[in-house]
């Protein structure tokens, strides 16, 4: 990637880069799109993959069918768009995989994207004891196994995973490994958690960018930020995702990891009214609206609400874009945002001091 930076807000921690790869080009600040609705400079494409698990797409299929993975290949081209494509894969098996498995996962990905992406090792760290004082060394084995594989026959850049819930201890050797094989922009999974409550790990994750001299050069994409929980009788709640650019993410990603709460909890919802949740552009808050509500704004089903949400918040990016060309700081702009407090720019402005004095 070709990656310049043009303007860094002089009082937050927003930046506008321009990135291009493989003769597309995008800027950030960005909110990423999707085939359905691919609006944004970036169309990103998550698959969940697994050994041979009916609710994921199987890796011994692939290797041992033909016809399967001829229709896995269709199915993953189908999504594929004129902009800047990103494949992230996430391999949610609990199983070890060989080398085979990894070739197969590898090949798949690369053809469809034109950044690689090491893969998201989901299930290791929502379960940590299966692999207990071995999780870090096996992350690290797998992603550089995985990275060979792919320098094997490459021409394309290569973008590295950080799982947000890796031990903070562990954050240097996973960040040094990256440097040392000359891989510098990182996909941060959250895993369904907000950018607000880890900042303590992202204070950590900035000082390493700073020891490494990579804060002008270093992409970063928050994957799987979570939107926020409605709590109690609440209508209306901070959009958590969308306010993780102002914590220094260049591009936010899509969330592909629904709430985790107990089946009977499940159960409850499912017996209710369905309630959905709209991006507001004008408070940068979600707020709870009903079935009927959504039909009189000219929204049908959960489809059309996703697609809603995530134009709303591309073009309150560009907006963001279009101000950083004009003013210094858009810190007046956010602040005119009911649900970016005083408390939460005082937090951007702290992490940016710290980071860039």
């Amino acid at each position: 990637m070709d990656i310049k930076l043009e303007n860094i807000d002089s009082e937050l921690m927003i930046k506008n880069f321009r990135i291009k790869a493989n003769k597309k080009e995008i800027k950030t600040p960005e909110k990423a799109s999707y085939s359905t609705n691919s609006i944004s400079g970036i169309n990103e494409i998550y698959r969940k993959f697994s050994i041979n698990s009916l609710r994921t797409t199987s890796l011994d299929k692939i290797l041992k069918s033909e016809s399967y993975e001829t229709s896995v290949n269709s199915r993953i081209k189908s999504e594929v768009r004129n902009n800047l494509n990103l494949f992230i894969v996430d391999y949610c098996d609990d199983n070890i995989p060989n080398q085979k498995h990894l070739e197969a996962l590898s090949d798949t990905q690369y053809v469809y994207s034109d950044v690689v992406v090491t893969p998201v090792f989901s299930s290791f760290f929502r379960n940590d004891e299966l692999l207990g004082d071995n999780l870090i060394d096996t992350f690290i084995e797998l992603t550089n196994k995985y990275i060979e594989i792919v320098e094997t026959l490459n021409n394309k850049d290569i973008m590295g995973v950080i799982p947000i819930k890796a031990p903070r201890n562990y954050y240097d050797k996973i960040f040094d490994n990256y440097y040392d094989k000359d891989i510098t922009s990182f996909i941060i999974d959250f895993d369904g958690k907000s950018s607000d409550t880890n900042l303590p790990k992202i204070r950590k994750l900035f000082r390493l960018l700073k020891d490494h001299d990579l804060l002008e050069s270093s992409i970063l994409y928050g994957l799987n930020v979570s939107e926020g929980k409605f709590m109690k009788d609440a209508t209306e709640i901070p959009a958590r995702d969308f306010i993780s650019l102002g914590f220094g993410f260049d591009i936010i990603g899509l969330n592909h990891v629904p709430p985790r709460m107990p089946t009977e909890s499940w159960k409850e919802i499912a017996t209710k009214r369905r309630t959905y949740r709209l991006f507001n552009r004008n408070n940068y808050g979600y707020v709870k609206v009903s079935e009927d509500d959504i039909f009189s704004k000219g929204i049908s089903g959960k489809t059309n609400v996703v697609k809603h949400n995530n134009t709303e918040q591309f073009k309150e990016a560009t907006k963001i874009k279009e101000f950083m060309a004009q003013d210094p700081t858009i810190e007046p702009y956010l602040s005119s945002k009911s649900h970016v407090t005083e408390k939460t720019i005082d937090k951007i402005k702290k992490l940016r001091n710290d980071t860039f004095k």
